[in-house]
C-alpha cells in the first residue's frame, strides 16, 4: 500500500496502512507475506485489518502485538490464516470486539490476554482452536453470551483458579461439541441459560468448595 506523503489522514508503514499518527493499524495487504510485528506505538486493530492475511499463501505465519496495544476491533482477523497472534506483551489490551477471531484459519490454541475483563459476543465464533487458556493474573470478569459460539473443535478451557470470573452469560459455550470438562473458579456467581447447550461431550462441570455460585 503506496500512500501520497502529503495525505493528512494515512500512511503507508512497511507497506501496511495506518492513521496518520500510527496509533490505528487499517488494513494489511492481501499478498503481503511472512511473519509481522505491529509497529510501536499501534493502539487499535480496525475491523477486517488482518481478514485477508496469508489466505493466498499456503504456509501460516505469526503476528506479534505490541505493548501499547488497547483494542482489537470486531472481524479484526476473521478468516486470516495465521499459525500464531502473540499477545504476551499486550498490558493494556481491554477490548475485543465480536467475531475478532472468528473463522479463524490455522491456529489451534489462543491464550486471552491477562488484561482482557470482558470475553465478548462471538469473539471466537466458529474458530478452529482446540484448547483456550485464561492465565494465571487474568482480570477476566465476564463471558458474554455466544463468546464461543460453534467452536466445533474445541475441546479444553483452562482457567486459572486465581482468575475472577463471575458472569458467564447465555449461550456462552454454545454449540461446542468437543468440550469435555470445565472447572470453574470459585467466584462465578452466575450462569446463564443455555450456556452449554449443544455441548454434547460435555461430561463433567467443576466448581469450587467454597463456591460463590446463587444462579443457574
Amino acid at each position: 500500500i503506496i500512500i501520497d506523503e502529503g495525505n493528512p489522514y494515512m500512511q503507508s508503514v512497511d507497506g501496511v496502512l495506518c492513521n496518520n499518527d500510527k496509533t490505528s493499524l487499517i488494513l494489511y495487504p492481501e499478498a503481503k507475506t511472512g511473519d509481522y510485528t505491529l509497529p510501536k506505538g499501534v493502539k487499535k486493530i480496525e475491523s477486517r485489518a488482518f481478514r485477508s492475511f496469508n489466505t493466498k499463501n499456503t504456509t501460516a505465519s505469526k503476528i506479534t502485538c505490541n505493548a501499547e496495544l488497547e483494542e482489537i476491533a470486531g472481524y479484526a482477523f476473521y478468516s486470516a490464516r495465521v499459525n500464531s497472534i502473540d499477545l504476551s506483551s499486550c498490558k493494556n489490551l481491554k477490548t475485543i470486539g465480536s467475531f475478532a477471531f472468528g473463522n479463524i484459519k490455522g491456529m489451534t490454541e489462543f491464550t486471552v490476554p491477562a488484561s482482557l475483563e470482558e470475553i465478548y459476543t462471538d469473539i471466537f465464533a466458529e474458530s478452529p482452536f482446540v484448547k483456550v487458556t485464561i492465565p494465571a493474573g487474568s482480570q477476566l470478569n465476564t463471558i458474554h453470551t455466544s463468546a464461543f459460539n460453534r467452536m466445533t473443535y474445541f475441546t479444553t478451557l483452562e482457567i486459572a483458579p486465581s482468575c475472577p470470573l463471575e458472569t458467564i452469560e447465555t449461550k456462552a459455550f454454545y454449540g461446542c461439541k468437543g468440550l469435555k470438562s470445565i472447572a470453574l473458579p470459585k467466584t462465578v456467581t452466575t450462569i446463564g441459560a443455555s450456556a452449554f447447550s449443544g455441548c454434547k461431550a460435555l461430561e463433567k462441570v467443576t466448581f469450587a468448595d467454597d463456591a460463590a455460585i446463587t444462579t443457574i
